[in-house]
């Protein structure tokens, strides 16, 4: 029995101290690190970012970007163990995680307006914390979708939506959260969560794009 537990507790050691290799490690860790907190992966994390040119994608550079950002302010006693291992990266990516290290996720959020990129950093906030206020943070930027002021907030609300419907499969805690909405009070919080929970993200994506040629034609700008 005792000789079971060492091997479980071995085991379970080696799995926190995983290397991230590829692209699938990457997304494990940066998707449900707040389920398993690992800083000890992250300098691995760090390494392959830097090595395999991530931040070449812009799509990715963002969410990266405060989600380890996130991460950094959690662990205060290991910033500079951090900031040293990063000392010998190229420029550009060096300059983007010490950006994230000295500048609050506050100061971060407000250079990007209601929009797909700040969507994938509220998402990013929260894959590494588990703080469900930027989840509802998401949900109140969806609930424009029904009556949009611009094209923009339509696109904002609708790139929202597609990501809830996209999260709420992955996480536990948004499935929970948006399954108590149907309680709610207000019809548009129900309505977001019927169409959530019983459309796919396929679907919500068709009916974005059939709305945003209407709101088109109708001279929405």
């Amino acid at each position: 029995m005792i000789r079971l537990l060492l091997l479980t507790l071995i085991f379970g050691l080696f799995l926190e101290a995983k290397p991230i290799k590829n692209h699938d490690d990457l997304a494990e860790f940066t998707t449900y690190y707040y389920k398993n907190p690992n800083p000890d992966r992250v300098e691995s994390a760090l390494k392959f970012i830097h090595d395999t040119n991530v931040f070449n994608n812009e799509y990715a550079k963002a969410p990266l970007k405060i989600f380890f950002g996130r991460i950094f302010a959690d662990n205060p006693d290991m910033r500079a163990q951090w900031a040293a291992f990063m000392k010998p990266f190229k420029v550009p990516v060096r300059v983007i995680f010490l950006e994230s290290m000295n500048v609050s996720e506050e100061k971060i959020l407000a250079m990007y307006p209601d929009s797909a990129t700040k969507n994938s950093m509220l998402w990013a906030l929260f894959c590494a914390s588990g703080d469900m206020r930027y989840v509802t943070y998401i949900i109140d930027v969806a609930l424009g979708y029904e009556t949009p002021q611009s094209l923009e907030k339509f696109q904002a609300a609708s790139s929202a939506r597609w990501s809830l419907a996209i999260n709420i499969n992955r996480h536990e805690k948004v499935h929970t959260y948006i399954q108590n909405m149907l309680t709610s009070n207000e019809t548009p919080m129900k309505t977001l969560a019927q169409d959530l929970l019983t459309k796919s993200p396929q679907n919500i994506a068709k009916e974005a794009i059939q709305k945003e040629r209407v709101l088109t034609q109708e001279g929405i700008k």
